[in-house]
């Protein structure tokens, strides 16, 4: 009696709800991360219980994030709510199925997808074979969501995303660059004293880029040398001049 009663009430209830009261619903669970990490699902071939990934956990997250989450934020019914995109809408069903990506009547099966972006009047084009791009972007992509820890930089979904590959192409990059500031730091520098502006090349941009004028060493002083010391008692006396001598000058 619980479950028809619930039932109904649930239908006459939720036929006046809006999207944004649709998600709160889902969201109950489906935003409690720790509840959906507890999560197992069942393989349907070897009946094996299975622990779910990020992209499960943090479902609602990723969604929040999309266009359709947005649009929905700021009051306007033509975003696409949860069930919009995941209710099978097919002869029969009337709503009620949520069915697994890899059903083949899943609203959100990869053959179902350009059927389903088109309903309701929201993406008309998404039936035309030209547009299988867009019908295939990922709504639930798991690299706009933050995950800490390096089993989340691991997560298999990661490795689809041009993103990912970027960012570990440009860790390596900025890895050997410190490699080679740190053995400048320690080896070169303390045995030539030399700055390491012409090593980067910073000097030959201010002159290109900057037009700045190249930096003149300072001019070195002259020093003269400096006279053999004589040894004591071999000083050399100089002859006396004209002037010390006796008699009239002519």
């Amino acid at each position: 009696m619980n479950q028809f009663s619930g039932h109904i009430l649930r239908r006459l209830v939720g036929s006046r709800w809006n999207k944004m009261d649709i998600n709160k619903s889902c969201n109950q669970c489906h935003a409690d991360k720790q509840r959906m990490a507890k999560v197992k699902i069942e393989d349907p071939e070897t009946k094996q219980k299975n622990p779910v990934d990020y992209r499960w956990i943090h479902a609602s997250e990723s969604y929040a994030r999309t266009l359709h989450s947005r649009i929905l934020e700021v009051g306007d019914e033509k975003g696409a709510s949860c069930l919009d995109c995941h209710i099978h809408r097919g002869e029969g069903h009337f709503g009620h199925d949520i069915l697994k990506d890899e059903h083949k009547l899943a609203s959100t099966h990869p053959d179902q997808l350009n059927k389903t972006c088109a309903s309701r009047g929201c993406h008309d084009y998404a039936k035309s074979p030209f547009n299988q791009g867009f019908v295939k972007t990922d709504v639930h992509a798991i690299e706009q969501v933050h995950l800490p820890g390096i089993r989340a930089f691991l997560e298999k979904d990661r490795w689809q995303s041009a993103w990912h590959w970027g960012s570990i192409l440009a860790s390596l990059i900025a890895l050997v660059f410190a490699a080679g500031s740190i053995i400048w730091l320690v080896v070169v520098y303390p045995k030539t004293k030399k700055s390491s502006d012409p090593l980067v090349g910073s000097e030959l941009f201010e002159q290109v880029m900057l037009g700045r004028k190249p930096k003149k060493a300072p001019a070195k002083a002259v020093v003269a040398p400096k006279k053999p010391a004589l040894p004591e008692g071999n000083a050399v006396q100089t002859p006396p001049s004209a002037e010390s001598k006796g008699g009239d000058n002519v």
